[in-house]
């Protein structure tokens, strides 16, 4: 998936979107690590891999962050538990997100999301996998290229680790591909998606409202650049 460069006005916009994508790689580029205990055995039956999904986004609404910690894997903690230690992260929401409720999802076979996600790497770390197509209601402080106010789609990845249903992967659904391969839900905010994805691919980035929220269209000095000209 292809970085977007939004606009921004001045130094603390500038600021405040890059604080933005920081925090949205610490929660969503999420990388399968190794277990040194039960790996490849089967996650307790506490919960199945679609809970662990409804657990993580309530957990979100809730802003109970200990939880949202707790559902994901390992390494993955360590780094979240980090962020929130920060004494200049305290009392801000992670992400910005003010509420989140699934409208939608479904589990997809994990085969099929190869081009998006690394299942094999998690196969043969955690030797099972579960990946969900989730529409997810945000509500959000500052909408951006990674949230908006209305039903955002992500790709969740599941995986078993010390007899537990784990988060290992959280990102941006490919949502056009994903429809196109018979994978969508052919719902209202699915096609108002996919209208704002087009959008993008056309350099705009733009709410559900059609508000311009900045651009990733490349300048004439930045053309040049790519070209080596002065």
């Amino acid at each position: 998936m292809r970085k977007l460069k939004a606009e921004t006005k001045g130094g603390k916009s500038m600021k405040k979107t890059v604080r933005n994508i920081i925090i949205f790689l610490v929660i969503t580029a999420l990388v399968g690590t190794f277990s040194p205990m039960g790996m490849k055995q089967s996650a307790a039956q506490i919960t199945t891999p679609e809970e662990t999904v409804y657990q993580y986004i309530s957990a979100l609404n809730n802003h109970n962050w200990n939880e949202v910690v707790s559902l994901l894997t390992g390494d993955e903690q360590s780094a979240v538990k980090g962020f929130i230690a920060n004494p200049e992260n305290e009392g801000q929401d992670i992400l910005g997100v003010l509420s989140a409720q699934i409208v939608e999802i479904k589990e997809m076979p994990s085969d099929a999301a190869r081009f998006a996600t690394t299942v094999d790497s998690y196969r043969s770390t955690y030797g099972d996998v579960h990946v969900f197509y989730a529409g997810i209601n945000y509500t959000v402080e500052n909408e951006s290229e990674f949230y908006l106010n209305g039903v955002n789609y992500n790709l969740i990845v599941v995986v078993p680790e010390n007899g537990s249903w784990r988060i290992v992967q959280f990102s941006m659904a490919p949502i056009d591909t994903f429809v196109k391969w018979g994978y969508g839900f052919n719902s209202p905010s699915e096609n108002a998606a996919l209208e704002v994805l087009k959008q993008r691919e056309e350099g705009r980035i733009v709410n559900y409202q059609g508000k311009l929220l900045g651009t990733n269209i490349a300048t004439e000095e930045q053309l040049n650049e790519e070209k080596g000209e002065q």
